[in-house]
């Protein structure tokens, strides 16, 4: 399969080639800009995946870095085929710019695969449904126990950028893995793919630009908490939400805009300005001075309110990031009046303990509100060792039990806590 990358916001071919070698750094257009860069490492992922086929993404370990997107083409099964002629596929969408790598939010990583839920361990079913409505509709996947019904059941909500119902992150699947396992607890779960993933190629440019976080998050959260409610299996009194990363900034909002869930899990939440994470993201990811200062530069413009409402910032508007910015979810949670349990891992290189300070802070003397960190864990919530970074992505790994310990623990709490 051949295969050729357009910079999504400028329409600058940067790169062609075919899939057994395509691309390495060096076929990236020297004139390319560091925005055009950090959108082709997005574009150039979804595209390898829906249009040269799985040969390519069985080959694939990418990590999406501050200077484009360094790989490893891996060689094929010996028994693999080409999966795809086609020759030249159609130009991304704009969406891969607008939102696709994690400039949107603290994750600076592409989903690279697309659900795929495995057989279900022994005494878990997993079936297959849709929530929301037309034009919207989005698949989704319910895992609920066998007996022992009505369950406690969670909604989770996806870190920022297109992302499949597992929260697919190049080779791992954190949301499938939570699922499972509390799944494996006597938790029910309802995971779907978020609307920016689902719908990609249908949305505009026009209509990118001008989105904000209660298209791309808010309001399929509310469905999928609605649709988890009236489930014959579900106890309703106990319905959780649990949002990682930017849907961990956005479960205070949620939970208070429901208002009947009975408590929340935060993984990995996010309290300060997406730009000062970028940048911080950026040294880690081995960016060079000159892209930091320009980054900086940028950032700079937009805290003074000097970028327009369409301009972007690493793929996200103007206009996307003032809208999260207002939304304030410390002040929020101050408010919810829910138990709330917060996790972070001590090895998150993007979400650091930076933020975890901020909520803390904010929620001094708040009642019903837990707090828990975990030394060897990062972003994810899988566990590593050494130094964090974006190469430790593209090792397989599974979230690990002690968190879905302390959410098990947490819901069969506050569930205990009701019946007082």
């Amino acid at each position: 399969a051949k295969i050729e990358l357009v910079a999504p916001s400028t329409g600058r071919l940067l790169a062609r080639g075919a899939c057994h070698s395509f691309p390495s750094p060096t076929d990236l257009d020297a004139s390319a800009s560091y925005d055009d860069m950090m959108a082709f490492g997005a574009a150039r992922v979804k595209r390898a995946v829906d249009e040269a086929g799985d040969n390519c993404l069985r080959k694939y370990a990418g990590v999406l870095l501050a200077d484009g997107l360094r790989s490893d083409w891996r060689d094929p099964p010996a028994q693999a085929t080409p999966a795809s002629t086609q020759e030249k596929p159609e130009t991304p969408s704009p969406l891969a710019a607008q939102l696709a790598d994690d400039a949107a939010g603290p994750n600076m990583l592409p989903t690279l695969s697309p659900s795929t839920p495995p057989g279900s361990p022994l005494g878990i079913r997993q079936i297959e449904t849709k929530i929301g409505q037309p034009p919207f509709e989005l698949g989704a996947t319910w895992t609920i126990p066998d007996h022992g019904g009505p369950f406690p059941a969670v909604v989770l909500i996806h870190g920022s950028g297109p992302s499949d119902r597992d929260e697919t992150v190049v080779v791992n699947k954190p949301f499938r893995d939570l699922a499972l396992q509390l799944g494996e607890r006597g938790i029910a779960s309802l995971r779907f793919d978020k609307r920016t993933y689902a719908h990609a190629k249908s949305i505009s440019l026009e209509t990118a630009v001008t989105m904000t976080v209660e298209d791309e998050v808010i309001a399929d959260a509310l469905a999928a908490i609605t649709a988890v409610r009236q489930h014959p299996e579900v106890n309703e009194r106990a319905i959780f939400v649990i949002g990682h990363s930017l849907g961990a900034r956005l479960t205070p909002e949620i939970v208070q805009r429901d208002g009947r869930v009975a408590g929340a899990v935060l993984l990995a939440a996010p309290a300060r300005p997406l730009p000062e994470m970028i940048l911080e993201q950026m040294v880690v990811a081995g960016a060079r001075a000159d892209q930091i200062a320009a980054a900086r530069a940028k950032a700079d413009r937009l805290a003074a309110g000097m970028m327009g409402p369409t301009e972007l910032f690493f793929g996200a508007s103007a206009h996307y990031l003032d809208d999260l910015e207002r939304r304030a979810p410390p002040v929020r949670a101050r408010m919810v009046g829910k138990p709330l349990l917060f996790i972070w891992g001590e090895r998150d290189y993007q979400v650091t303990g930076k933020d975890r300070q901020i909520w803390q802070r904010a929620l001094q003397g708040v009642s019903k509100v837990s707090i828990q960190t975990f030394p060897r864990l990062n972003h994810l919530m899988i566990a590593g060792d050494g130094p964090p970074g974006p190469a430790e992505y593209q090792t397989p790994g599974v979230v690990d039990s002690s968190v879905v310990d302390a959410i098990a623990t947490f819901v069969t709490a506050t569930v205990a806590t009701q019946r007082q």
